[in-house]
C-alpha cells in the first residue's frame, strides 16, 4: 500500500515545525505550489513526497528529543541556533514548552 497523508495531516506537520510553505517545500524537495495544492486538497502528495515528509518530521522529533534532554538537564533552548532556520526553532520550542512548561528558551 503506498504511504499516502490527507491535506490536514501535511497542515498539522506544517504547522508543528513551524515552517513556511516555501521552507517546508524546499525540505521536501517540491515547490511552495505543490505544498500550497496539496493544503487546499488540488492534488495529493506523492508516495515519495509523503516519505519526504515523515523523515522531516522524524528529524523534528529528533531534534525535539535532544532538546528535552538538554533542558532535563537545565540547558536552556536557544532560538534561531538551528541549522534549518528561526521558524524551525520555534516550532520546537511550541512543542518544548508544551511538554516542559518551565523550560528555559532564549533568543539567540
Amino acid at each position: 500500500m503506498k504511504p499516502t497523508m490527507t491535506a490536514a495531516q501535511i497542515a498539522a506537520t506544517l504547522h508543528l515545525t513551524g515552517l513556511t510553505q516555501r521552507a517546508f517545500g524546499d525540505a521536501i524537495g517540491v515547490s511552495k505550489m505543490s505544498v500550497s495544492n496539496w493544503l487546499s486538497g488540488t492534488y495529493a502528495a506523492s508516495a515519495n513526497a509523503v516519505a519526504n515528509i515523515h523523515r522531516l518530521r522524524a528529524e523534528h522529533d529528533a531534534d525535539l528529543a535532544r532538546i528535552i534532554q538538554l533542558a532535563n538537564d537545565g540547558a536552556p533552548m536557544i532560538l534561531g541556533a538551528h541549522a534549518r532556520g528561526r521558524d524551525w526553532s520555534i516550532g520546537l520550542a511550541a512543542r518544548l514548552i508544551d511538554r516542559l512548561p518551565d523550560a528555559e528558551i532564549v533568543w539567540d
